[in-house]
Protein backbone atom coordinates (compact mmCIF):
# COMPACT_ATOMS: atom_id res chain seq x y z
CA UNK A 1 0.00 0.00 0.00
CA UNK A 2 2.91 2.36 0.66
CA UNK A 3 4.00 2.17 -3.00
CA UNK A 4 0.47 3.04 -4.13
CA UNK A 5 0.34 5.99 -1.72
CA UNK A 6 3.65 7.28 -3.05
CA UNK A 7 2.40 6.88 -6.62
CA UNK A 8 -0.85 8.77 -6.01
CA UNK A 9 0.98 11.61 -4.30
CA UNK A 10 3.51 11.88 -7.15
CA UNK A 11 0.97 11.53 -9.98
CA UNK A 12 0.11 15.26 -10.06
CA UNK A 13 3.76 15.96 -11.00
CA UNK A 14 2.99 14.52 -14.43
CA UNK A 15 0.48 17.33 -14.97
CA UNK A 16 2.72 20.24 -13.95
CA UNK A 17 3.01 22.78 -16.75
CA UNK A 18 0.23 21.21 -18.84
CA UNK A 19 -2.03 23.64 -20.64
CA UNK A 20 -5.62 23.73 -19.39
CA UNK A 21 -8.68 25.10 -21.18
CA UNK A 22 -11.97 25.85 -19.46
CA UNK A 23 -14.98 27.83 -20.63
CA UNK A 24 -13.82 30.72 -18.43
CA UNK A 25 -10.03 30.81 -18.74
CA UNK A 26 -6.85 29.31 -20.21
CA UNK A 27 -3.73 28.59 -18.19
CA UNK A 28 -1.18 26.02 -17.09
CA UNK A 29 -1.20 23.74 -14.07
CA UNK A 30 1.13 25.31 -11.52
CA UNK A 31 0.39 23.22 -8.45
CA UNK A 32 -2.23 21.44 -6.37
CA UNK A 33 -3.59 21.06 -2.87
CA UNK A 34 -4.07 17.60 -1.40
CA UNK A 35 -7.03 16.56 0.69
CA UNK A 36 -6.57 16.62 4.43
CA UNK A 37 -5.79 12.88 4.50
CA UNK A 38 -3.17 13.45 1.73
CA UNK A 39 -4.85 10.77 -0.42
CA UNK A 40 -5.88 12.69 -3.52
CA UNK A 41 -5.82 16.12 -5.11
CA UNK A 42 -8.45 18.45 -3.66
CA UNK A 43 -7.89 21.31 -6.07
CA UNK A 44 -5.57 22.26 -8.92
CA UNK A 45 -3.78 25.61 -9.09
CA UNK A 46 -3.91 27.14 -12.56
CA UNK A 47 -1.69 30.04 -13.59
CA UNK A 48 -3.81 31.89 -16.13
CA UNK A 49 -2.57 33.70 -19.22
CA UNK A 50 -3.21 37.02 -17.44
CA UNK A 51 -0.88 35.84 -14.60
CA UNK A 52 -3.76 35.42 -12.12
CA UNK A 53 -4.05 32.13 -10.24
CA UNK A 54 -7.28 30.14 -10.11
CA UNK A 55 -8.29 26.93 -8.40
CA UNK A 56 -10.36 24.20 -9.99
CA UNK A 57 -11.60 21.05 -8.27
CA UNK A 58 -11.05 18.59 -11.09
CA UNK A 59 -9.42 18.28 -14.47
CA UNK A 60 -10.99 16.14 -17.15
CA UNK A 61 -9.61 15.15 -20.54
CA UNK A 62 -11.69 17.92 -22.08
CA UNK A 63 -9.56 20.41 -20.14
CA UNK A 64 -6.24 18.95 -21.31
CA UNK A 65 -6.85 19.13 -25.03
CA UNK A 66 -7.31 22.23 -27.12
CA UNK A 67 -10.92 22.92 -27.96
CA UNK A 68 -11.05 21.72 -31.53
CA UNK A 69 -12.93 23.11 -34.44
CA UNK A 70 -16.24 21.36 -34.90
CA UNK A 71 -16.04 18.51 -37.42
CA UNK A 72 -17.24 19.21 -40.91
CA UNK A 73 -19.90 16.73 -41.96
CA UNK A 74 -19.34 15.25 -45.39
CA UNK A 75 -23.05 15.68 -46.12
CA UNK A 76 -22.82 19.45 -45.53
CA UNK A 77 -22.16 21.93 -48.34
CA UNK A 78 -18.71 22.62 -46.87
CA UNK A 79 -17.97 18.89 -46.66
CA UNK A 80 -18.96 18.40 -50.29
CA UNK A 81 -16.79 21.37 -51.33
CA UNK A 82 -13.81 19.89 -49.49
CA UNK A 83 -14.33 16.50 -51.15
CA UNK A 84 -14.67 18.16 -54.58
CA UNK A 85 -11.38 20.01 -53.99
CA UNK A 86 -9.51 16.71 -53.53
CA UNK A 87 -7.42 15.23 -56.29
CA UNK A 88 -8.76 12.20 -58.16
CA UNK A 89 -6.31 9.98 -56.23
CA UNK A 90 -7.50 11.40 -52.87
CA UNK A 91 -11.14 10.82 -53.82
CA UNK A 92 -10.33 7.25 -54.87
CA UNK A 93 -8.55 6.64 -51.54
CA UNK A 94 -11.51 8.12 -49.69
CA UNK A 95 -13.87 5.81 -51.58
CA UNK A 96 -11.82 2.75 -50.64
CA UNK A 97 -11.80 3.65 -46.94
CA UNK A 98 -15.25 5.21 -46.48
CA UNK A 99 -17.09 2.02 -47.31
CA UNK A 100 -15.08 0.14 -44.67
CA UNK A 101 -15.87 2.28 -41.62
CA UNK A 102 -17.90 0.68 -38.83
CA UNK A 103 -18.87 1.61 -35.34
CA UNK A 104 -16.09 0.76 -32.87
CA UNK A 105 -17.11 -2.15 -30.63
CA UNK A 106 -15.02 -1.49 -27.53
CA UNK A 107 -14.22 1.80 -25.83
CA UNK A 108 -10.50 0.99 -25.76
CA UNK A 109 -10.25 -0.58 -29.21
CA UNK A 110 -9.74 2.53 -31.36
CA UNK A 111 -6.29 1.46 -32.58
CA UNK A 112 -7.46 -2.00 -33.59
CA UNK A 113 -10.68 -0.63 -35.11
CA UNK A 114 -8.61 1.79 -37.22
CA UNK A 115 -6.35 -1.03 -38.40
CA UNK A 116 -9.40 -3.12 -39.25
CA UNK A 117 -10.75 -0.30 -41.47
CA UNK A 118 -7.44 -0.17 -43.33
CA UNK A 119 -7.18 -3.95 -43.65
CA UNK A 120 -10.75 -4.25 -44.97
CA UNK A 121 -9.89 -1.71 -47.68
CA UNK A 122 -6.87 -3.66 -48.93
CA UNK A 123 -7.60 -6.70 -51.12
CA UNK A 124 -4.51 -8.51 -49.82
CA UNK A 125 -6.07 -8.48 -46.34
CA UNK A 126 -8.39 -11.28 -47.41
CA UNK A 127 -5.48 -13.68 -46.78
CA UNK A 128 -5.02 -12.17 -43.30
CA UNK A 129 -8.56 -13.01 -42.36
CA UNK A 130 -8.78 -16.27 -44.34
CA UNK A 131 -11.95 -14.99 -45.96
CA UNK A 132 -13.60 -13.97 -42.69
CA UNK A 133 -14.53 -10.37 -42.02
CA UNK A 134 -11.70 -8.32 -40.47
CA UNK A 135 -12.81 -6.61 -37.30
CA UNK A 136 -11.06 -5.09 -34.29
CA UNK A 137 -11.23 -8.38 -32.38
CA UNK A 138 -9.55 -10.35 -35.18
CA UNK A 139 -6.79 -7.72 -35.41
CA UNK A 140 -6.29 -7.91 -31.62
CA UNK A 141 -6.07 -11.70 -31.74
CA UNK A 142 -3.55 -11.60 -34.61
CA UNK A 143 -0.97 -9.59 -32.64
CA UNK A 144 1.19 -10.62 -29.68
CA UNK A 145 2.44 -7.29 -28.32
CA UNK A 146 -0.28 -6.64 -25.73
CA UNK A 147 -2.80 -8.81 -23.95
CA UNK A 148 -6.51 -8.54 -24.54
CA UNK A 149 -6.92 -7.74 -20.84
CA UNK A 150 -4.55 -4.76 -21.10
CA UNK A 151 -6.36 -3.47 -24.19
CA UNK A 152 -9.75 -3.91 -22.50
CA UNK A 153 -8.69 -1.78 -19.55
CA UNK A 154 -6.55 0.95 -21.10
CA UNK A 155 -6.13 0.49 -24.84
CA UNK A 156 -2.83 0.44 -26.70
CA UNK A 157 -0.17 3.10 -27.12
CA UNK A 158 1.15 4.22 -30.50
CA UNK A 159 4.52 2.69 -29.60
CA UNK A 160 2.86 -0.67 -28.90
CA UNK A 161 0.84 -0.34 -32.09
CA UNK A 162 4.02 0.25 -34.06
CA UNK A 163 5.49 -3.05 -32.84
Amino acid sequence: MAAFDTYTRQLPLAFMGKKVWTKDFIGVISGWDLREDQSTVQSWKILCDDQSERLINSIGLENLSHPSVAPILLESDEGQQLLASCTAEERRSYGLLASQFRRQEGNTMCGFASLAVILRSVPAAKSFSRGADVDEQSVLEAQSVVTAKKVATCGITLTEMEQ
